[in-house]
């Protein structure tokens, strides 16, 4: 589960139930919006829940989650 903040849209994160990569668009206090790589470029997030999605790259110890 992540709890993104502002700072991490553009991150990378995987969609756990596929394994699917995406960056996140954008997030609100429900969902997370991923760009995944099959999508048009152009396209906007498609809405995953926190509890879907983990870090593609953990964030380092200490940083703030």
């Amino acid at each position: 589960m992540i709890q993104p903040a502002k700072e991490d849209v553009g991150r990378l994160v995987i969609y756990k139930p596929t394994g699917e990569e995406g960056g996140i668009t954008s997030f609100n206090e429900r969902f997370a919006f991923v760009r995944f790589r099959h999508q048009n470029p152009t396209a906007g997030g498609q809405a995953c829940k926190f509890d879907e999605l983990r870090w593609s790259i953990p964030k380092e110890a200490g940083a703030s989650a």
